[in-house]
């Protein structure tokens, strides 16, 4: 499965604004990706709540966790922990394998 697979259709969205982009080096390379799911919320988050109406939060095995809320407002995404209809915990390197497209989420989760 990959993460549209996983999150739902309009998930795409955010994948397909982070593939077309440049992801800047930060911290971990998932913090790059993150960045870019934020820039997807400021310009298209009414439209994903809407047909997402769930709350995922991310556990990123290299020490940092991400809740994005694609349940209520326009979205929103903050670093730490929260309530979560779904947690997902993985490697940096898996989560961006995912977000590229590069790594199956059935192979990320066996």
């Amino acid at each position: 499965l990959s993460l549209p697979q996983l999150f739902g259709s309009s998930f795409c969205f955010i994948l397909v604004f982070i593939s077309k982009s440049n992801l800047p080096t930060m911290g971990l390379k998932s913090d790059a990706v993150f960045a870019k799911i934020q820039a997807g919320l400021e310009s298209q988050g009414a439209e994903v709540v809407k047909k997402t109406n769930a709350i995922f939060a991310f556990k990123i095995k290299e020490g940092k966790n991400w809740v994005l809320d694609l349940k209520n407002g326009s979205g929103s995404l903050k670093e730490g922990e929260g309530k979560a209809d779904a947690t997902i915990t993985i490697s940096d390197e898996d989560f961006v394998a995912m977000a590229d497209g590069k790594l199956n989420g059935m192979q990320a989760f066996m």
